[in-house]
């Protein structure tokens, strides 16, 4: 929890919670009793995650802006400078699995690989509203899965990697055409996450408010 620099020392003031959604019943005391004292509650941002159960190799992931800058550190595929990370459509696509191996002993038998992108509204939204408000990132991201490499051809694998390498981001032409070759296999991230939306966003809605 953490005032706002921006808005400087004053009597009331912009509260922010940042939390992962399962730590939020620890503090359901201390939120109780700050939300009895807030005049509004609004939803800020979150990262929404979605998991492909194939490799990282298989999955495609290409942003709509040219601007936007691809890196990649390890393995991770990093769509926005540090500096943006809690800008709306930041994104990360790394091996979920590795990481529950590395990070914290959990064996997974199947591959996983997770796309996780920050969801911002442009417009002040009260959390007891976000559940008619979810995410529709697919004008952020175009994504795919490739099944088999060896069924593009040549030319076009060979682009395909440079992108997701950040090698060689390709003009808009190309990567249009891109996109063409693999739409049979897009990810729909705005159906993923319409279906499961509310779901996702009861267990903070109910831990600070409440319900």
């Amino acid at each position: 929890m953490y005032q706002n620099q921006p808005e400087g020392k004053r009597a009331c003031y912009t509260l922010r919670i940042e939390s992962r959604p399962e730590h939020l019943d620890k503090f359901a005391d201390h939120l109780e009793e700050f939300i009895t004292q807030a005049s509004e509650v609004n939803f800020v941002s979150c990262d929404v995650a979605y998991d492909v159960p194939v490799p990282l190799t298989a999955v495609f992931v290409g942003s709509h802006d040219m601007r936007r800058k691809l890196t990649v550190y390890k393995g991770t595929r990093y769509f926005g400078l540090p500096t943006k990370r809690k800008k709306d459509g930041y994104c990360r696509v790394y091996d979920k699995k590795l990481e529950l191996i590395e990070r914290r002993s959990i064996q997974v038998t199947n591959n996983l690989t997770r796309i996780e992108m920050v969801y911002k509204p442009e417009t002040r939204i009260a959390l007891t509203d976000i559940v008619h408000h979810p995410p529709t990132q697919n004008r952020h991201y175009f994504a795919s899965v490739i099944d088999d490499w060896d069924e593009l051809p040549a030319k076009q694998a060979e682009r395909i990697r440079q992108w997701q390498l950040g090698e060689n981001t390709h003009n808009r032409y190309i990567r249009e055409k891109i996109k063409e070759s693999l739409a049979s296999q897009s990810i729909d991230f705005n159906r993923s996450a319409s279906e499961h939306w509310a779901d996702m966003i009861a267990t903070p809605i109910a831990a600070i408010l409440g319900r």
